[in-house]
């Protein structure tokens, strides 16, 4: 009966116990005390008290710091233990008695168990930085007494590039840098002050097209993988500087940035056996299996010396395939992708395929994603749900890595802090956690309409985007990168309105009814939004089509009247980034006052011909078109330095241009490769023009010019296919080009694509600066989705200089 008695006190403590709540503060007084030994670690000191600090920021007090453990009153104890690298963020939280909350970890990962607790307070990091974070009153806060043990989603590495330490933390995620683990490496370990030159030229400097490479350029070649003296040298360097820094747990072993550097020897050729194109790239030659028999070398030696370190590779560039074998298990693969590339439903199939190949052939795979915003795009770039289908997939199949190549920018909003949430726990709800984002923002009032603000962005890139042949190139690694790119042909008349009377209604409900941190944020979500604004005005005010061209002569006669307000804009974004980059707070600002200013400044500050202006192009030869444009040039909105081209677009009609015989009088068409020949089938002046024929659905055609890296340069020409041609079935586009002295291009952007109405001579047209890369330029004309056989028709072809 006695035994009876005390099995059922027992469970009735136990039930009393993980059914009560521990409490740490009550009506803002400290309810318990951290216990904090005189000879406390500096590692384990740092997390606590900032804990401490940070609870205070909402309770208005700290909790009491002890030395010993008290005869009364509720306790935090610590227990810090020593982990594998891999386990380090793996805590325990448990109460040994009523009156004691154990934490159990190493101290990053007790660092982890307090955030559990500050988010229980209510507090929100929306941001990183001053000013950043959410502190909204808290009298009241107890955990509940049930035991829980938790680790992050992908243990190995969690992390977003150049992005504010404390921030990264305070998600959960870690300090550690890209480039100990999954960024690029060659040139730490071939340091090419040291092997660029000597004995190590025949050794460890690649063969490219038959001649030793004496001159690599830094980040942008390749060693000889199959060298012996490669592995043994990298075996040699790397562990000298593991032995340098023995709190090292990575090194990166990645392959450099540059497009096709690699190693062209008999030896390396012969190791690169089966598929000789990469996975979803095909136009870079696969290197896989030289490059990975020198990392499991490299590997295999480490780890007799270095059981614990683990070596980082990158599925990227001309080594993404899996290679035939099995690599090394102290070797991590990163696979480079997009998360938005699973918008795609073909591509989506192929990123799962491939990474569950790599699982075959890895023990540790991991993603290094894409997440860019204003460095490389002038929209905000929000994709919410692919993100957290991204991620969770990945997880799911033990994924361990989780890497954003993307800058700090506050104009994104939720989209970097939504994948720090997600790799430490990507079971989350998104869409809950996204409203706790906007409400710490800009506070309960405001955050519905800044929610609304960024669901219009999400669905603009999940819908009307994927029509645009922009969204073509989600085929590759990354997409088309370009702030003025052809993404912004998706935007409709009424979106900037639409934008800005809900960014309009955020800040005024922020400013009415936020903190002071709110208050700001809203204010500097509105400059981002202006920044943003002005690009869709000079972008073609939604009347651009989603081909790149204007649809109608009424939205052409639009434009045409509206020149001096696109100029405007022009001059707006260009007032507003250098009000941000001089005026951000440091992290707020993201890139632009620290990372790559001088970049950031060419692309936003400069005042560049907007793609909407030379969209005119085919509608100059109406009269109202053509007059109300040339109106337009005399308003004092237009830039000086916007009035050379835009007087050549004007009397394009009128120029000779560079290109000899524009028009094929002299048979010109054997100049272009592959060579048509004259016609006089069809003409648009004169008694010819070009016949060309397709060797399959798609003919492309080249012709160089000689560049002037000052000079920007307008080409169009006229293209015809035959009058019982298939309508809707050929389309056309013309681009610029520039070429280094290695072949490889200079610049990249999508020219306007025009369907080609059967019989009628069709104008293409595109504008760009091949730039001081370029040792040659190229004018370049594609025709699509034709058979082969089938004949179409160029005439009045015209390359003209059209400024600097």
């Amino acid at each position: 009966m006695k035994k009876s008695l005390m099995v059922i006190f027992s469970l009735l403590f136990f039930c009393v116990l993980h059914g009560a709540d521990f409490t740490l503060f009550r009506d803002g007084k400290a309810q318990a005390s951290l216990v904090l030994p005189e000879k406390v670690s500096p590692q384990l000191l740092a997390p606590v008290r900032y804990f401490n600090r940070e609870l205070a920021k909402s309770t208005g007090s700290q909790l009491p710091e002890v030395k010993t453990v008290p005869a009364s009153g509720k306790v935090i104890v610590f227990n810090p233990v020593k982990s594998s690298y891999i386990d380090r963020s793996k805590y325990t939280m448990d109460f040994p008695n009523e009156r004691t909350l154990r934490i159990t970890g190493t101290p990053l990962a007790i660092r982890y168990a307090l955030n559990s607790i500050i988010e229980k307070a209510g507090i929100r990091y929306p941001f990183p930085g001053e000013d950043g974070a959410w502190y909204p009153p808290c009298r009241d806060l107890a955990v509940p007494m049930e035991k829980v043990t938790k680790d992050a989603a992908f243990r190995i590495f969690r992390s977003i590039f150049s992005m504010d330490n404390q921030w990264q933390l305070n998600l959960n995620c870690q300090l550690q840098d890209s480039r100990d683990l999954c960024n690029h490496g060659v040139d730490r370990t071939f340091p090419l002050k040291k092997y660029g030159k000597g004995e190590w030229t025949g050794k460890i400097l690649p063969v490219r097209y038959g001649k030793r490479e004496t001159k690599p350029a830094p980040y942008i070649w390749e060693p000889c993988y199959s060298n012996p003296a490669t592995a043994s040298e990298a075996v040699k360097n790397i562990s000298e500087y593991l032995r340098k820094h023995p709190g090292q747990n990575s090194y990166s072993l990645v392959v450099n940035d540059g497009w096709n550097y690699y190693c062209m020897c008999p030896e390396c050729e012969k190791a690169n056996k089966g598929p000789r194109t990469t996975a979803l790239e095909p136009q870079l030659v696969n290197r896989s299996e030289v490059y990975y028999k020198w990392v499991n070398r490299v590997a295999k030696e480490i780890r007799k010396e270095f059981p614990n370190v683990l070596l980082g590779v990158l599925a990227y560039n001309c080594v993404k395939n899996p290679p035939s074998f099995k690599l090394e298990d102290n070797v991590v693969v990163t696979i480079a992708c997009e998360a938005y590339a699973l918008s795609d439903p073909v591509m989506k199939k192929q990123l799962q395929e491939m990474f569950l190949m790599w699982k075959e052939r890895a023990g540790y795979v991991g993603i290094w994603e894409y997440g860019y915003g204003v460095v490389h795009y002038s929209l905000p770039r929000v994709f919410f749900k692919y993100q957290a289908e991204q991620i969770r997939w990945f997880a799911r199949n033990h994924g361990e890595v989780g890497f954003v190549e993307a800058m700090p920018n506050f104009g994104q909003g939720p989209h970097l802090y939504l994948y720090l949430k997600l790799f430490y726990d990507p079971e989350i709800d998104v869409e809950k956690t996204l409203d706790e984002w906007y409400e710490a923002a800009v506070g309960k009032e405001a955050a519905p309409y800044l929610k609304q603000y960024y669901a219009l962005w999400n669905d603009f890139w999940d819908g009307p985007v994927r029509k645009t042949q922009w969204y073509n190139s989600v085929k590759y690694v990354y997409l088309s990168l370009g702030i003025d790119g052809a993404y912004h042909n998706a935007i409709s008349p009424d979106l900037p309105r639409k934008c800005r009377e809900l960014m309009e209604k955020t800040v005024r409900l922020a400013n009415r009814a936020g903190d002071a941190s709110q208050k700001k944020r809203a204010a500097y979500l509105m400059k981002e939004f202006e920044l943003y604004e002005a690009s869709m005005i000079l972008n073609g005010m939604g009347r651009i089509d989603l081909s790149g061209g204007i649809g109608s002569a009424d939205d052409a006669l639009f434009l045409a009247k509206n020149l001096p307000v696109i100029a405007d804009a022009a001059v707006r974004r260009q007032q507003t980034a250098q009000d941000i980059s001089q005026n951000f707070p440091r992290w707020w600002g993201g890139i632009y006052p620290n990372l790559y200013p001088k970049s950031f400044k060419e692309k936003y500050t400069r005042l560049a011909i907007p793609k909407s202006v030379t969209a005119l192009l085919p509608y100059m030869e109406k009269p109202a078109v053509l007059a109300a444009y040339r109106k337009s040039l005399d308003d004092p909105r237009i830039p000086a330095e916007w009035k050379e081209l835009l007087t050549t677009l004007s009397n394009a009609s009128a120029v000779t241009g560079m290109i000899p015989d524009a028009s094929f009088e002299a048979d010109e068409a054997k100049n272009w490769k592959p060579a048509g020949k004259r016609s006089n089938a069809f003409t648009h002046t004169g008694k010819f023009s070009g016949e060309f024929r397709p060797n399959g659905n798609t003919a492309r055609l080249v012709r160089t010019f000689q560049n002037d890296p000052a000079k920007r340069y307008l080409v169009m020409a006229r293209v015809l296919v035959p009058p019982d041609y298939p309508p809707g079935r050929a389309q056309a586009r013309i681009s610029l080009n520039g070429r280094t002295k290695i072949g490889y291009n200079t610049i990249s952007y999508s020219p306007a694509v025009i369907t080609l109405v059967p019989g009628q001579w069709n104008l293409v047209y595109s504008i760009a600066k091949p730039g001081k890369r370029a040792v040659k330029g190229e004018v370049i004309l594609t025709v699509t989705g034709m058979k082969k056989g089938d004949r179409f028709y160029v005439d009045d072809i015209k390359l003209i200089e059209a400024g600097e």
